[in-house]
């Protein structure tokens, strides 16, 4: 037995950017606040579709930051 077949890799290995990872916070919080206002919590789902949108906005401008200071071909 090799040494790759005795080593245990887990299924699935997810690296996000700094952009990547606050999207995915965003489209959570998204889904609480779907998910909440189905189940008739208005207050939980206000907060949870204000907090959506704050980490929406940081992700879009963490995004155009990158995007203007990213890296460039020498």
């Amino acid at each position: 037995m090799s040494y790759t077949e005795r080593v245990r890799k887990p299924l699935f290995t997810v690296h996000y950017g700094k952009e990547k990872s606050m999207f995915r916070w965003g489209i959570i919080f998204l889904v609480i606040a779907l998910i909440a206002a189905a189940l008739g919590f208005g207050g939980l789902a206000g907060t949870a579709a204000g907090a959506a949108k704050i980490v929406f906005v940081v992700g879009i401008i963490l995004f155009l930051v990158s995007l203007f200071t990213g890296r460039r071909r020498p």
